[in-house]
């Protein structure tokens, strides 16, 4: 009868305190490749396939290309500078 007389909020706040128990525990090696992040969310990593991060990651660097050559054809002078040096920035940043 205790499990109907809890409301959902309350719970899923007890799971919530649990799970942060649980991660204040663990070293910081098993944080680090750990299934959930500090807040009890999972980690994107662990949650998506190596085929569809590959696949993200090539539409990612598609669309840089493609706005790169967009850029290049657009501008002129300086602002074909600027613009190029952001693109360039967010290529080398999805490669991160």
């Amino acid at each position: 009868e205790h499990i109907f007389q809890e409301s959902v909020q309350e719970r899923v706040d007890r799971w919530k305190t649990a799970q942060m128990e649980k991660y204040a525990n663990l070293t910081p090696e098993e944080q680090e490749t750990g299934v959930r992040d500090e807040q009890g969310r999972t980690k994107l990593v662990n949650y998506v396939s190596k085929g569809s991060r590959a696949l993200i990651f090539f539409m990612l660097m598609w669309r840089d290309v493609y706005l790169f050559d967009v850029a290049d054809q657009a501008f002129k002078g300086g602002g074909r500078i600027v613009v190029r040096t952001l693109l360039t920035i967010m290529f080398v940043g999805n490669m991160a």
